[in-house]
């Protein structure tokens, strides 16, 4: 049950500023501020003016971005503008604004491009990349995010701005199920704030952990983690980040049955959060009071608290947390034996849920509800919710098994990227020597003093990095080549998972269908035969095939012209050596249709009774 708020407490880390805020007083800043100051001096003192206001006064903060621009125009500089539309991209950030901070983010982008600003291009692409986690986009975000980890590791391999990369990185991660890597990242991220002196990151690197650990189910680990970032924040009276802070603690406290703490925590959070305006986190707060009032038998506290929270995110219009909030009332309204008012919410609840597709939120809505129907003897009713219920357990199991070969495949790609990088930062080495050598070459022309000696030296050490180059292009080459085998076995598996998943998935629409004629699942069925039918995996596996076999269709259709497109398809299964299992999954077909598919392919081929089709497959 731990995982189902997982969704709504860590989302607010992404809003700390991703450029390390330097501990200076705005007294003191203000001080500096009214002397004669001009030019750069005066936009990096508004600079940080905004920043030490951003987390705790975001109407001065935007005062100061606003003096900040005006300022940078008047001098005409152009990454003095770009950084004021950046902290205007912040600021919308901040308030769930996203279509304006997208504005400014793209605004600031033409400015910092104009000027050729490479290191605040990285900054404002984080900020595209942030947008794209909230959208749900985490392919797009982690492209981002990527591009920006090759540029920095060339130039400032232990810049905060690299740990934030990874920070985020591993928050996308932690999203998407792949806790290995999400705890991976963390930990990069931490090593490398930590010698920065990046107490900023410091926290949120320890938030991050925080939420890995109670996503594994150790709540006792992440209010440790928790407790150290928001000792740091209440340092830095960073107050938008220790509301957030203390609503992980006091939610960790709750599923260790330590009730008195969770609510200690959970109204200091939703005072905090009510303060500063954050209408969404205020509203995680009050689910949390609620859960935990429920969880002590004061069913009317937790009402009313609850229905507080319900109008807030109502304003927000945040789907996820609607859903949470009225199977948080439901549970409340069971405890007070009003079974109607339950379902009430419970339908609300499961409605929003399976037109997001929540599948968590949604099974849970179900097995609520099936309680309350069994309560009020609508047995039909109670039996058709758990039924439903089931089944969406048996389809999460599965989409937990894709997620875990979905985290495998991706830890081999990061393992991939990170040889591929360390590859590039060698031949980057050779360069380098081999610029120091056509130097040293020009001296000794120039000098006309070189001696036989030299010369013989000189000449065994351009041979000897001749042979490391050649080394270093054969390594490359190697690499390459184990990377798009690997590739292409992980692609052919992938799309063999993806397939059994789908089937599975559709059968239990099918069944679905059966007992509930609605709309949904006949649109999902639809869906699910479409994506079947459609080839794209295909294209991406046959892709890779050809790096790999680049002669293969081609021998192929030279040996046998009549083949059809299933044919070839078969054949490099085949030439894989995949089993009949695996081929039936890729290709959607049952393991008997893959039997009449080969003895077809052999009278094509022409091959006799005692001819081994794999052979004839391998040697082509």
């Amino acid at each position: 049950m731990h995982g189902r708020c997982f969704f709504g407490c860590f989302w607010i880390l992404l809003l700390s500023p991703i450029f390390e805020v330097k501990s200076q007083n705005p007294d003191s800043l203000l001080a500096v501020y009214h002397t004669d100051l001009e030019g750069q001096a005066k936009l990096s003192v508004l600079h940080q003016l905004f920043l030490s206001y951003l987390n705790n006064d975001p109407v001065k903060a935007a005062e100061y971005a606003k003096a900040q621009l005006v300022y940078a125009e008047s001098i005409s500089d152009l990454t003095g503008i770009g950084m004021a539309y950046y902290n205007f991209g912040v600021l919308a950030n901040n308030r769930n604004q996203f279509d304006s901070a997208a504005y400014w983010y793209q605004e600031a982008l033409g400015f910092f491009e104009e000027a050729d600003n490479p290191e605040k291009i990285v900054l404002v692409r984080y900020g595209l990349a942030i947008l794209a986690y909230y959208e749900g986009d985490y392919p797009a975000a982690l492209d981002l995010l990527e591009d920006n980890v090759r540029l920095t590791l060339g130039t400032q391999p232990d810049s905060s701005e690299l740990g934030d990369e990874y920070h985020l990185m591993g928050l996308i991660h932690m999203r998407k199920g792949n806790l290995n890597i999400a705890l991976s990242e963390a930990l990069k991220s931490l090593r490398i704030f930590q010698n920065a002196g990046n107490q900023v990151g410091v926290a949120d690197a320890y938030n991050s952990l925080g939420g890995i650990e109670s996503s594994l189910g150790n709540f006792q680990k992440s209010i440790d983690y928790n407790r150290l970032s928001l000792k740091i924040y209440q340092e830095r009276n960073d107050k938008i980040y220790e509301a957030q802070a203390l609503n992980d603690i006091g939610n960790n406290f709750f599923y260790l049955g330590q009730y008195d703490e969770a609510v200690s925590h959970l109204l200091e959070s939703a005072a905090l959060s009510r303060q500063l305006e954050f209408k969404d986190l205020e509203a995680t707060a009050y689910t949390n009071l609620g859960k935990t009032y429920t969880a002590q038998k004061e069913y009317e506290q937790a009402i009313e608290i609850l229905l507080e929270g319900l109008k807030l995110v109502e304003e927000t219009q945040t789907p996820i947390k609607i859903v949470e909030i009225c199977n948080a009332l439901g549970q409340a309204y069971q405890g007070l034996q009003n079974h109607g008012m339950a379902i009430r919410y419970f339908d609300w609840s499961i409605e929003l849920a399976f037109q997001n597709g929540f599948l968590e939120a949604l099974g849970e809505g179900y097995l609520f509800r099936s309680i309350s129907n069994e309560s009020l003897k609508n047995l039909h009713a109670a039996f058709q919710d758990y039924k439903k219920h089931a089944d969406l357990k048996d389809s999460i199991m599965n989409v937990a098994k894709s997620r875990q070969i979905e985290e495998l495949r991706t830890i081999f790609e990061l393992e991939t990227k990170d040889n591929e990088i360390g590859i590039q930062q060698a031949a980057i080495q050779l360069l380098e020597q081999e610029a120091q050598i056509t130097a040293l070459q020009k001296v000794l022309l120039v000098s006309g003093l070189i001696s036989l000696v030299l010369v013989a030296g000189f000449g065994w050490y351009a041979f000897r990095q001749k042979m490391k180059k050649t080394e270093l292009a054969k390594k490359q080459m190697d690499a390459a080549l184990h990377y798009k085998s690997r590739e292409l076995t992980t692609q052919a598996l992938h799309l063999a998972k993806k397939n059994e998943t789908l089937v599975n998935l559709k059968e239990i629409a099918q069944r679905g269908k059966e007992t509930d004629s609605t709309e949904g699942y006949h649109k999902l069925i639809q869906t699910i035969s479409s994506d079947l039918r459609e080839d794209r995996g295909w294209d991406t596996f046959a892709g890779f095939f050809e790096e790999v076999h680049p002669d293969f269709f081609s021998k192929a259709a030279a040996s046998c012209p009549g083949l059809s497109p299933n044919d070839y398809r078969l054949m490099a299964l085949i030439k894989m050596n995949l089993s009949s299992k695996e081929i039936a999954n890729i290709l959607c077909i049952s393991i008997p249709g893959i039997k009449k598919a080969r003895q077809r392919l052999r009278k094509k081929l022409g091959l006799d009774t005692g001819d081994s089709l794999e052979e004839v497959i391998m040697r082509l």
